[in-house]
């Protein structure tokens, strides 16, 4: 008998049914994604340049808009622009989009889990996903992994769903989700690649249906994606799906080009050379995954997700339900490998894709122990609400506030002096408030572009910049305002 969630006696009598319980876990999502949006004291690093496309796509500024680096495709951006109709503001706009289809992700991730094993297994994952910190911390800042996410899960669930039972509808859906994917992220390339290799694995039937899908699938991928690659085509002259840095720095090294490889310092602020410093370019970066895994499972999801692999027949799972998840958690997570032997940033973020896909592997490991201690009548319980309930409290505790000088920075030159002034900051978030174009701070003032109006300078950042670089500016431009932690500098014809 599969386990449904009728007969969970864990879940409330009238609430054991499949919508009711969707709708409380999303409706949770939701509430926990935009706690942490109202939670940012200032907006996350890369979200400036998202907010900046948006303001020259609502323009119809196309090709700036592409132009601002590092690149990223323009789904998000033109999204954002969108729900800036309703609210108004393009921040809360961004927030909003990304807390709306970071909590919506919850659905295709439930199909997910449950076509591959039951509902009770998709119901915990779906509220693990839901609960995990660091997920829904990122879906409250103006970032394009909740959108991406949402998209790349539903092309996941529609894949399992369309090689069972192929339909053309669902290949025209899969095509559309992939699409879209890969115009939010340069990972959403995955799609097509995870698409044929799957169909090529499991085409031992409807052999002629499943190619006639993937041709479908192709098609309205191609579709949607054309205009972007096209685009690409125009400005490079060669036909490649990315102009990314980081991304072209991984093919760079798949493609066995030569490349320079920068020397690790075991002395350095970031802790991905560090590793690779003691521990080696492939060391350093299974290191680095492992921790930043951990990180993202919230520390005891990881070894209760272990020990769900071991598990998983007994709670449902068949042999290829385990592979389709294993695939694409190690299929996903590899390139990271790649990127930190080229040398490329790592964060927690890009190793969170695959943990979320192992969160039915979690659930499975959630269920046994739950199984285990559940002697004792109320243990289970006070345990789940003791966990969701740290959960909670790490995703709505105030973020960044020591960066709050850099939006006071931003706004006194806006409120001061208006838009579209050029600035020079150790930090792009000040373009931003300024609403002005970032201009990267030189590490010589005397390189210090002439059409430069403000320069911030930033306690924090300091460090990297000469022991008399603030000197020599002082002595050289007027300072116009000063907050704690940061001053703002004015350039003006008679000083340079």
């Amino acid at each position: 008998m599969v386990p449904a969630l009728a007969d969970w006696d864990w879940i409330p009598r009238p609430l054991r049914c499949e919508p009711a319980v969707l709708a409380l876990i999303l409706f949770a999502a939701l509430a926990l994604r935009v706690g942490a949006g109202a939670s940012g004291e200032i907006i996350q690093h890369d979200g400036s340049r998202f907010i900046k496309m948006a303001r020259h796509l609502d323009r119809g500024e196309w090709g700036r808009a592409l132009e601002i680096q590092p690149h990223m495709p323009p789904m998000y951006p033109l999204t954002i622009r969108l729900f800036a109709l309703l609210f108004r503001d393009f921040e809360r706009a961004a927030i909003a989009v990304a807390a709306l289809f970071g909590a919506l992700a919850v659905l295709p991730l439930y199909s997910i889990a449950k076509a591959v094993s039951n509902e009770r297994i998709g119901a915990v994952a779906a509220l693990l996903y839901a609960f995990l910190p660091e997920a829904a911390i990122l879906h409250g800042e103006v970032m394009s992994e909740g959108l991406f996410l949402f998209f790349f899960l539903g092309w996941m669930a529609l894949l399992w769903s369309a090689e069972r039972e192929p339909r053309w509808t669902k290949f025209v859906l899969m095509g559309a989700a992939a699409g879209v994917a890969y115009l939010t992220r340069p990972e959403g390339i995955y799609c097509v690649a995870g698409t044929v290799g799957w169909l090529a694995l499991r085409a031992r039937r409807n052999v002629l249906r499943l190619a006639g899908g993937l041709a479908c699938f192709l098609l309205v991928f191609l579709a949607i994606a054309w205009p972007y690659l096209l685009w690409i085509h125009a400005q490079t002259g060669k036909w490649k799906f990315t102009v990314n840095p980081f991304a072209e720095g991984i093919f760079e090294r798949l493609s066995g080009k030569e490349v320079a490889e920068k020397p690790a310092d075991r002395d350095s602020e970031f802790k991905e050379e560090r590793a690779r410093a003691r521990y080696g370019r492939l060391g350093g970066a299974l290191l680095m995954i492992l921790r930043e895994s951990v990180k993202v499972c919230f520390y005891v999801f990881l070894p209760i997700g272990l020990l769900g692999i071991g598990w998983a027949r007994r709670y449902g799972f068949g042999g290829w339900g385990s592979a389709y998840l294993g695939l694409f958690i190690v299929g996903y997570g590899a390139p990271n490998v790649v990127a930190m032997m080229a040398d490329q940033p790592f964060g927690y973020r890009y190793i969170m894709p695959p943990c979320i896909f192992a969160t039915p592997f979690m659930a499975v490991g959630v269920l046994a122990v739950f199984g285990w201690i559940g002697r004792v009548r109320w243990l289970p319980l006070l345990l789940s609400l003791g966990m969701l309930a740290a959960m909670t409290v790490k995703t709505v505790k105030p973020r960044r506030g020591d960066r709050r000088p850099l939006k006071e920075a931003g706004q006194w030159i806006r409120s001061s002096h208006g838009p579209g002034r050029r600035v020079a900051a150790m930090d792009r978030r000040v373009e931003f408030y300024a609403e002005g174009d970032h201009v990267p701070m030189p590490q010589d003032p005397d390189r210090l572009p002439p059409d430069v109006e403000f320069l911030v300078v930033h306690d924090r950042e300091l460090k990297h910049f000469p022991p008399d670089f603030e000197k020599r500016i002082a002595e050289r431009y007027r300072e116009a305002a000063r907050f704690e932690g940061a001053r703002v500098y004015e350039t003006v014809p008679s000083q340079r």
